[in-house]
Order: structure tokens, then C-alpha cells, then sequence
């Protein structure tokens, strides 16, 4: 009896190959997509006392609001779908500005969230360019996930070390990397 393989004949192997990756394909399901939603900022209470001491006002730009639950945005979208765990990111409309009545201020704007396996942090372009401008700490917060969305609640943040150089360099003071900036809400809709 002869055990060795015989060579499919190339057109046979091709069809075999296109018809194992139209199985992979379909029974492997596509990402959800991000379809709206929105993002909070609750400030820390000491660290909003600790801004206005220094005459320093914060508010929303663009589409954000200013509410009694703090600042929003919605969400544009979202890159890579949101897995669990979860991973993938969620983008938002407009920014936060820090500013001084008639001296130095700046703006973060663009945010976009980007949930990792060990690290979730919150994105912004400034004037010195893009970059990190919050962590967030999932393990401190509540995380749903749903065929709907996503829902994270209450996850401390905290200034990342680009995001204390744009404001110390704006306003002349060593803000630190790790100021508890509060607690940040994520709620986002998917579709697909």
C-alpha cells in the first residue's frame, strides 16, 4: 500500500483553498462597529478646587457640554469594533480647554479612547501635537458589555506625564503625572 501524498493537480488546490477560507470567513463573526454614544468627565472635586485657586477655568469646546454630571462629548465612532475585555477604541467630538481669564490657556480636542489589555488611556491633540492625555483605570470601574455595547462607569483618571507637560508648560506650575482628574463614563453603541 502506498502512503505518500499525491500533488493536487493546482487548480484543484486553489479551489480547495478559496472554499477553506470562505468557511473561516463566514463562521467567523465581524466586528461590531461603533455607532454612537457618549463620553463623561466627572472632575475630582480637590483637583477642580486646586484649578480654580489658580484662577485657571475649565469647559468643553465644540459639541461638548457642561452639566451637573460633568463634561461631554459624544462619540463619533469607533476603530477595530470593541471586543471584550474590552479592546478596540471609540472616538469623540470636541475637546476640554484650561484657560486663564486674558492670559495662557490650552485646548485638548479629538479625544479618543483606546481600550488595551493592561492600559486604557484617553488621546488628545493640543497644540504641541497628539498624545496621551488621561489614564484610565478599568479595574476600578464597571464594565458592561453587550451585543448593544458597551458601558464603562465610573473609572478613575488620572493626568499621563504628556498631559502634565502640555499644562505645566501652558501655565508656568509642575502639574504631575498621576493628578487624579476624576472619574470618566463611557457609554457606546454598537451595531453589526
Amino acid at each position: 500500500m502506498n502512503t505518500s501524498f499525491k500533488r493536487l493537480p493546482a487548480g484543484v488546490a486553489l479551489a480547495l483553498a478559496a472554499s477553506l477560507a470562505a468557511v473561516a470567513t463566514t463562521s467567523a463573526a465581524p466586528p461590531a462597529s461603533v455607532t454612537g454614544g457618549k463620553v463623561v468627565l466627572k472632575l475630582d472635586p480637590a483637583t477642580a478646587e486646586g484649578f480654580a485657586d489658580m484662577s485657571i477655568g475649565i469647559e468643553t469646546t465644540g459639541v461638548g457640554k457642561d452639566g451637573k454630571r460633568g463634561f461631554s462629548w459624544p462619540i463619533s465612532d469607533g476603530a477595530g469594533g470593541l471586543s471584550p475585555g474590552p479592546r478596540g477604541s471609540v472616538l469623540s467630538y470636541g475637546g476640554l480647554a484650561f484657560f486663564t481669564e486674558g492670559g495662557p490657556g490650552t485646548k485638548f480636542s479629538k479625544f479618543g479612547t483606546r481600550f488595551g489589555t493592561n492600559k486604557t488611556q484617553l488621546y488628545a491633540k493640543s497644540e504641541g501635537g497628539g498624545g496621551r492625555f488621561l489614564n484610565l483605570d478599568l479595574s476600578e470601574a464597571t464594565v458592561s458589555q453587550g451585543a448593544s455595547g458597551l458601558k464603562v462607569k465610573d473609572a478613575p483618571a488620572t493626568l499621563t506625564r504628556a498631559g502634565a507637560a502640555v499644562l505645566s508648560d501652558t501655565f508656568d506650575f509642575p502639574f504631575h503625572k498621576g493628578l487624579s482628574m476624576g472619574t470618566v463614563t463611557i457609554r457606546a453603541t454598537v451595531s453589526g
